[in-house]
């Protein structure tokens, strides 16, 4: 849907809420937020695409945690370790997007890195295919929109017998990686991925 389409859904949306025609407006409101999510789905890079939705119980996981020469974020599906030079003040803190500072506990992210990385065989993700499955789950589910917020968390792709999360794969893309590394034994385990700025996890689908 182009821009100029969405502003037109946007004027109409507030009209209808003037008007108290609450059902379509909600309808409406649904498609512009399918849209929205589909518009920003690019491989551009935000750690704060890895933060945790706001939630009352896990309010420490809302944030980037700084942590000498990484800085972190999960949304307990995927984990990203950005590494840098980060300001000194901001070392053990945990950071929303606004600048202010979350009081908590990160968890030891470090214990998810495998001692042993033999078990785990690489996977190389070919990023222009899972652009135009994407893209076919959005054309194919078009007619869902409005039904729910979620409409793409179904959305499925197999690597080598093994499910991941479309959306979260595509954001793991963001970071220029595009090898996972899979446990051969245990599929259900974090597959790792990795390169010379980052180093991150992801958990696949339970069938």
């Amino acid at each position: 849907m182009k821009q100029s389409s969405i502003d037109k859904l946007s004027r109409v949306y507030n009209f209808l809420e003037k008007e108290e025609q609450s059902g379509m407006a909600e309808l409406i409101k649904e498609v512009l937020r399918a849209e929205s999510q589909q518009m920003n789905c690019n491989t551009k890079f935000d750690i704060y695409k890895f933060v945790l939705p706001k939630d009352k119980y896990r309010t420490q996981l809302q944030g980037v945690f700084y942590d000498g020469e990484y800085r972190v974020a999960t949304d307990q599906i995927k984990l990203i370790a950005q590494k840098g030079e980060w300001p000194e003040e901001l070392q053990g803190k945990i950071v929303k997007s606004d600048g202010s500072i979350i009081d908590g506990h990160f968890p030891n992210w470090r214990s998810l890195i495998p001692k042993d990385m033999t078990p785990y065989k690489p996977h190389k993700i070919d990023k222009a295919a899972v652009a135009a499955k994407i893209e076919a789950f959005r054309l194919e589910h078009k007619a869902e929109y409005g039904k729910s917020t979620q409409w793409c968390d179904e959305w499925r792709i197999d690597i080598d017998g093994v499910l991941f999360s479309a959306k979260h794969l595509w954001t793991i893309l963001s970071t220029g990686i595009d090898t996972l590394y899979i446990h051969e034994r245990e599929q259900y385990r974090a597959a790792i991925v990795s390169n010379d700025e980052f180093w991150g996890a992801i958990m696949p689908v339970v069938k």
